[in-house]
């Protein structure tokens, strides 16, 4: 289990890392890698089924495996997740109203 995969390895690195991990020939006892990510682009290389995402809404904590959530298979994952299709990330409402909270406190 790793905590933000990409802030201790290169993104080269951590590619041929989940591709071992994912090449069933290598990987005979079939072990898992866990890892947090702020990377978008890893969601192109892992089976959907394999992805959970994770998300604060209304200061609850989501989590949700991809493939309940539908995505478009004709399209690229990590560019439907940029693109905020899941409607998973923060955008600028949220932000200003964090904004706000802040000056609010000050």
């Amino acid at each position: 289990m790793v905590d933000e995969i990409e802030d201790s390895l290169s993104r080269a690195f951590v590619f041929n890392l989940i591709n071992l991990f994912m090449d069933d020939m290598v990987n005979t006892r079939h072990a898992n890698l866990i890892f947090t990510t702020h990377y978008s682009s890893f969601l192109d290389v892992l089976r959907s089924d394999a992805i959970h995402v994770c998300y604060v809404k209304e200061g609850k904590c989501n989590a949700y495996n991809l493939n309940s959530i539908k995505p478009d298979s004709r399209l690229i994952l990590s560019k439907q997740f940029d693109d905020n299709v899941f409607e998973m990330q923060a955008n600028g409402e949220y932000f200003g109203k964090v904004k706000m909270n802040l000056i609010r406190q000050s």
